[in-house]
């Protein structure tokens, strides 16, 4: 037997197990291209020696320190952006004791941990092989704090790398996202890292993971631009121009973990929100995950809130594309014939400013639909339907990945009565954005109509950290309300639709459900004032009209809401 200290590298694919009960022969064919194609030509150049194989994972021996951090390096930059399956690396200074047969050693067993330890798609590597690398190798590696690790008496620190530009480029990212803004006018907003508070600063595992799980959820939003802010100081972040900051911090003791973030404007240090969270530690993946999305969803809307605010302040000569866009969903809101025009008169501007703007495309048909909706000067719904449609496509052709374009699409059909399409259409906006609160309000209302209220009570729930104070969450609020009339729960409908009533007073969808509901619950002395405001939005409504426009799918149903409105004094004819 002999003994020798080398430096080990241990390879493993993530999700391996799962992939092989999936399809055991997909996943044999991943690990021979990945193999082929992306280990062995790498390990040909840095010297790599591979001392064993072990289905999914792979034992390699390096002569060399920098030799094998390069390697690595290099293995996971040119997997970065590649759609096949993902690789944790660990590497370790140590002793193997070689038999012929096998390998073993402590060696061995220490860097094996460490890979577990290590981000999918990154490297980690022990404290004893980075006090040997050069200054400028260790530069690449961030401290990741101690580790206690499986079968290791001594807690161990360990280093980390992520994929991510190098220092040469590290304002590429931020550069991308500033020459992709309207005119500039579109906000930046920088991602920092969370400070752990248990002394390990930004780089414990979880501070970055929940950075980076901000970054992917916000970047999917269209109200800004989202940036990581790990390789930017507050001056460098000045000069890319951003124009907002989030930051925070986080405890974590006997189960649970202390959340606090707050959302900073860069210019004046002023902080526009902050939100702290209580959350039970459990599984790691998962509370980042949640962590992330609830406070995206605190966010987004104090951002919309905050840049709508700025753009009332700018003549209406000097509105960028940008301002006329905010200034126009505002006005979509107020349910009128005039502030729909208004809507739509900025909306052509902005396009005209900037013709991909595939989201004021996407509000354009948001325009026809409401005209459509109710009926302004005898327009034809089948007419505002196929406007609608005209302007959905224009937003899938400037951006094929834009959620507004595919609920645009959703409520058109929504509008034509073909509910399967118009859910299918809104479930694919969520899945590309989970925080497109107009596309969850068309689901949840498609779902309602269609009959099915548990479901629609179920994706209304669902939707609860995304959008606590969304000023679109009025969307969600009316489908809730439909479903809990239609599933007998009164009380409930009626004061969600009081609630909507107060926010939305000329949503004519709001008054007819609030009446329905105190029609059913018998509470004819309140009804009076509901059904003269009712007739105002919508002149000369009778429950046979009403019976004829209702979007309801089932005869039930439908009876259901003409029995409430004609017990609440709505006339027949």
């Amino acid at each position: 037997m002999r003994s020798r200290i080398t430096t080990l590298m241990i390879v493993d694919m993530v999700g391996y197990s799962a992939m092989m009960s999936d399809n055991q022969t997909i996943a044999i064919e991943a690990v021979r291209e990945l193999n082929k194609h992306q280990l062995e030509p790498v390990l040909s150049e840095f010297g790599g020696e591979v001392l064993k194989r072990m289905g999914d994972g792979w034992i390699i021996a390096f002569s060399s320190i920098s030799a094998a951090l390069n390697g690595a390096i290099q293995i996971q930059t040119n997997l970065h952006n590649h759609r096949g399956p993902k690789l944790r690396i660990g590497c370790h200074l140590g002793e193997i004791i070689d038999d012929d047969d096998d390998f073993y050693g402590a060696g061995v067993n220490i860097t094996q941990r460490i890979q577990s330890e290590s981000p999918p798609g990154g490297l980690m590597v022990s404290e004893d092989l980075y006090r040997q690398l050069s200054r400028d190798q260790a530069k690449l590696l961030q401290d990741a704090g101690s580790f206690s690790l499986k079968n290791i008496p001594q807690a161990m620190r360990l280093y980390q790398w992520r994929p991510s530009p190098a220092a040469s480029h590290k304002h590429a990212e931020a550069k991308r996202a500033s020459e992709q803004s309207l005119r500039g006018s579109k906000p930046i907003i920088v991602i920092a890292p969370f400070k752990d508070l248990q002394g390990e600063g930004i780089h414990s595992p979880m501070s970055i993971g929940i950075a980076d799980e901000l970054l992917g959820l916000l970047s999917a939003n269209r109200w800004f631009s989202a940036i990581s802010g790990t390789f930017l100081d507050a001056n460098e972040q000045k000069e890319i121009g951003a124009k907002y900051v989030l930051d925070g911090s986080f405890l974590r003791a006997q189960q649970t973990i202390r959340i606090s973030s707050r959302l900073l404007e860069l210019a004046t240090s002023r902080i526009l929100h902050s939100v702290k969270l209580s959350l039970e530690d459990d599984q790691f993946f998962d509370a980042i995950d949640r962590i992330a999305l609830q406070i995206s969803g605190e966010i987004t809307p104090a951002i919309e809130f905050s840049e709508l605010q700025g753009s009332r302040k700018v003549h209406p000569s000097s509105l960028t594309a940008w301002e006329l866009y905010l200034r126009a969903v505002d006005k979509l809101r107020d349910h009128t014939i005039e502030s729909c025009g208004d809507a739509e008169r900025m909306l052509n501007q902005s396009i005209k400013m900037e013709p991909d703007f595939a989201a004021a495309h996407a509000r354009l048909a948001s325009c026809c639909l409401q005209v459509g909706y109710y009926r302004w000067g005898g327009a034809d719904v089948k007419t505002a339907a196929d406007d609608a449609l005209v302007h959905a496509q224009r937003a899938l052709a400037a951006d094929p990945n834009e959620p507004l374009g595919y609920d645009a699409m959703a409520s058109v059909h929504q509008l034509s009565g073909d509910y399967e399409s118009a859910a299918s259409f809104a479930s694919e906006a969520i899945a590309l954005a989970p925080s497109c609160i107009p596309a969850h309000g068309t689901l949840i209302t498609v779902l309602a109509f269609l009959g099915d209220t548990q479901s629609a009570l179920q994706a209304y729930e669902n939707i609860g950290p995304v959008a606590p104070r969304n000023p679109s969450l009025t969307s969600c609020q009316i489908g809730y309300c439909i479903a809990n009339f239609l599933s007998g729960n009164f009380e409930e409908a009626a004061k969600t639709a009081k609630h909507l009533v107060l926010i939305r007073p000329n949503w004519y969808a709001c008054h007819v459900y609030l009446l329905a509901s105190l029609g059913a619950l018998g509470r004819l002395d309140e009804c009076e004032s509901v059904k003269r405001r009712l007739v105002e939005i919508v002149p000369e409504l009778t429950v046979s009209k009403m019976r004829a426009r209702t979007q309801l799918q089932n005869k039930r149903d439908k009876n259901l809401l003409a029995d409430s409105l004609r017990a609440a004094g709505l006339r027949e004819e």
